[in-house]
């Protein structure tokens, strides 16, 4: 009922869903590419827990976010922007103690959704992110990392290692396709 619906509501601003993308199901999602089959599948892979991790990356409109959001839904979590997250983190850079207990915090979430990835040129950030990840895949945590950039340009920044661990505990997907946003 409506309860359910203001609750619902206040749990996905909680989690920092964005509004466009809180009717975001696996079950609605219609994937018209192999990309987008494979990442549909490994998606629902890990909201079954039988994957850890996937990074996306694709153009806009592909459902990279669509299917991220399902994460938070089926493991609760918090979805951040790269931008979001590098202005959090950049407040927080110059103290010890509080980019160490930021750090603990986006570890500990039960899921971890990064959405735009690979616009930051800061090299100690895409660090700082790249150890929280891979702490996440220490720690049995799910994340997904989703950009509308290269699977190329997005290693250089959160190096090779990262993509190898995404791979082992994951997918690595790339979504091309219409944007589904675009009616036809």
């Amino acid at each position: 009922g409506k309860k359910e619906t203001l609750t619902l509501d206040a749990a996905w601003t909680a989690a920092g869903i964005p509004y466009d993308h809180r009717k975001c199901e696996l079950e609605n999602f219609r994937p018209e590419t192999d990309g987008q089959k494979a990442a549909l599948e490994a998606i629902t892979d890990i909201c079954v827990a039988k994957k850890l991790c996937a990074i996306m990356l694709g153009s806009n409109g592909t459902g990279k976010t669509h299917l991220a959001v399902c994460v938070l839904k089926a493991w609760g979590g918090k979805y951040y922007t790269e931008q979001t997250l590098y202005e959090k983190w950049r407040i927080n850079a110059g103290y010890t103690g509080k980019s160490a207990a930021m750090r603990a915090d986006l570890e500990a979430l039960p899921a971890l959704v990064i959405d735009e990835a690979g616009k930051s040129t800061d090299a100690d950030f895409l660090r700082f992110l790249y150890n929280v990840l891979d702490a996440r895949c220490g720690h049995v945590r799910p994340w997904v990392l989703c950009g509308n950039t290269t699977a190329e340009a997005l290693m250089t920044k959160y190096t090779p290692a990262l993509f190898s661990r995404a791979a082992g505990y994951g997918a690595v997907v790339m979504m091309q396709g219409r944007d589904g946003r675009i009616s036809a």
